[in-house]
């Protein structure tokens, strides 16, 4: 104390007034701009809540927007999928039942749509659906055992060809099928296709048969229901026989079994349509013998099916073919069972001389294995 005064020292510890004046000064002014500063400060954090809170409620209706306007997309694409549905069942009711019909894929399944008529066509009798009856006449047919129909699984006429097929196939993708279906047009035509997927080769088809009739002329609704039936009658003869077709087509390939001429043109038995019928079994014999191509009774079915349909000099190639390989072998590995087979296809085609050398080849072998087994042989 001694070097500073009381009243010195009092003065150096008076500085309130002087920081209060400096903190007034250096921080916002004056008391009252300090409040006023403060009020403003309270009224631009309540705008921000107010903006935030505005913006949240934005944002949650943007997305029960986006909620709701993805909802109405997905129920119109299930309405717009129900329209498109040309089944008369769910699709997995529909491919279930069909599933079941073809014993897993052991049997091929007819599906037949009905056919429709245009409007114009139709005229006065507003009928707008052509009643073929296929799947009823089918078990009728000689080889009815060999497809399952499924009746009434196609509710409407295919009017979007292209897209209908497609929905069909791709819903029983797994399922051999064989789909008739048609439209008649207001020029009179009537147009009738058989589609078919999972039937003519062993592996899953990607690329589906399909036969297209030539365009029929749709008869006068006027005339009388005998001709009209009459007409019906035939139009579904030839349905029928592309069926059976694709069905010997089936067995052959899937399970091995001999396809059957005679039962095929039971229905349509002209020489022209027989040797029409036997070149589409040959060719399924080929799809068979690429699988295995050195099997010779595959090559003798398809004589036989030539020779059957009267097509002489088809079957002479493969019969030729068959005797000279038998040429070749041994005497003791000689197959006799195709030999007896040959003499009798080459005796039906009328090749006399081939006939003649087969059943000397038959006659001399079959004295060289006798010889052999008693131990004569050198």
């Amino acid at each position: 104390m001694d070097m500073f005064s009381m009243a010195a020292f009092k003065g150096a510890l008076d500085v309130g007034d002087r920081l209060l004046e400096i903190y007034k000064i250096k921080t916002d002014g004056t008391f009252y701009e300090r409040k006023e500063f403060e009020s403003r400060l309270h009224e631009r954090e309540d705008s921000v809540k107010a903006e935030r809170k505005a913006a949240l409620a934005a944002d949650s209706d943007w997305r029960g927007l986006e909620i709701q306007l993805a909802t109405l997309s997905q129920t119109d694409r299930i309405n717009r999928l129900i329209a498109a549905n040309p089944f008369c069942l769910s699709v997995e009711d529909t491919r279930d039942i069909a599933e079941q019909t073809s014993l897993e894929g052991s049997y091929p399944v007819l599906l037949e749509a009905p056919i429709g008529i245009d409007k114009r066509l139709s005229g006065d009798s507003q009928q707008d659906v052509l009643d073929l009856s296929i799947g009823q006449r089918w078990g009728r047919h000689p080889c009815a055992a060999d497809v399952k129909p499924l009746s009434g699984v196609i509710s409407r006429p295919l009017y979007n060809q292209d897209v209908d097929v497609h929905i069909i196939a791709n819903t029983l993708s797994n399922v051999p099928v064989i789909l008739t279906y048609g439209y008649a047009k207001a020029d009179g035509t009537l147009w009738v296709s058989v589609y078919a997927w999972n039937i003519i080769a062993n592996e899953p088809q990607r690329d589906p048969l399909k036969i297209a009739l030539p365009g029929i002329s749709y008869p006068d609704i006027s005339e009388n229901s005998e001709a009209i039936q009459e007409w019906k009658d035939e139009i579904s003869r030839r349905i029928q026989t592309i069926i059976a077709l694709l069905a010997q087509w089936f067995f052959l390939v899937h399970h091995g079994r001999k396809p059957t001429l005679e039962k095929l043109t039971a229905l349509d038995g002209g020489s022209e349509i027989r040797a029409l019928l036997a070149r589409q079994l040959v060719a399924a014999y080929e799809i068979v013998a690429s699988q295995d191509n050195t099997r010779t009774d595959i090559r003798l079915d398809q004589a036989e099916l030539f020779a059957d349909a009267g097509m002489n000099a088809q079957a002479s190639v493969f019969a030729l073919s068959i005797l000279d390989q038998i040429r070749q072998q041994l005497p003791y590995g000689t197959d006799f069972l195709a030999l007896e087979r040959l003499i009798r296809i080459l005796g039906a085609i009328g090749d006399h001389a081939s006939t003649i050398e087969a059943k000397e080849l038959l006659e001399s072998r079959s004295r060289i294995t006798v010889q052999r087994i008693l131990g004569w042989a050198n």
